[in-house]
């Protein structure tokens, strides 16, 4: 059913569209989850222009971010994490032309996304009570696949760059994201994770 509807929309748009572009950009992103904070990525975008006022586009995500920490459980134990973090998201947005001049555009509007998230932990126990010291340690694999999120970006575009085709964008972008935490190994015990994305890209339009 979610094919269909996702097919559907992309029929629809390219018949109602008026031009077309693609976008492809760099992506930092600041979240409240240890494994995931600062996540680099990259992005690729397919946008339908509707109008002078709006457009819709889809596009991926895939960022990946790696974090040490350490995690005190007992008085007595010192836990050292090594976290690797992977995820891929398939977004779908719609943005309003708040501003639209030959040299600048403005935009802003929601997103909905599906996500999944790869999470690979090397964790070392380093403890010491009164008979001995002693080191463990090992190797913890969390797989989500198909979590809801949802957001809302914030577009400035510069038309016109070094071709007529060419626009440069900066995006802000918002996000909440599901993220059921069944695993006790995870550091976030949080069901839902909150992220803070800044994009740095270019668009180029098929007039």
């Amino acid at each position: 059913m979610g094919k269909f509807v996702l097919a559907l929309i992309v029929i629809l748009s390219s018949y109602f569209a008026n031009a077309q572009e693609v976008s492809v950009s760099t992506s930092f992103a600041e979240s409240n989850s240890i494994s995931f904070d600062n996540a680099i990525g990259t992005n690729l975008g397919y946008h339908f222009i509707l109008s002078d006022k709006s457009k819709i586009g889809l596009s991926v995500l895939h960022s990946w971010a790696k974090n040490d920490y350490q995690n005190s459980m007992e008085s007595d134990s010192q836990i050292h994490i090594h976290s690797s973090a992977l995820r891929f998201s398939t977004r779908l947005g719609y943005m309003y032309t708040l501003i639209n001049t030959k040299s600048i555009g403005l935009y802003i509007g929601p997103e909905i996304s599906l996500n999944s998230y790869l999470i690979s932990q090397q964790t070392q126990n380093l403890g010491d009570n009164q008979s001995r010291s002693y080191t463990s340690s090992s190797n913890t694999e969390i797989q989500k696949k198909r979590l809801p999120g949802a957001a809302i970006n914030t577009q400035l575009c510069y038309k016109n760059f070094l071709h007529d085709c060419l626009e440069l964008f900066v995006q802000l972008h918002p996000e909440v994201t599901s993220f059921i935490n069944d695993a006790p190994e995870l550091a976030n015990r949080s069901n839902s994770i909150n992220w803070l994305e800044f994009q740095l890209g270019f668009h180029y339009k098929f007039k």
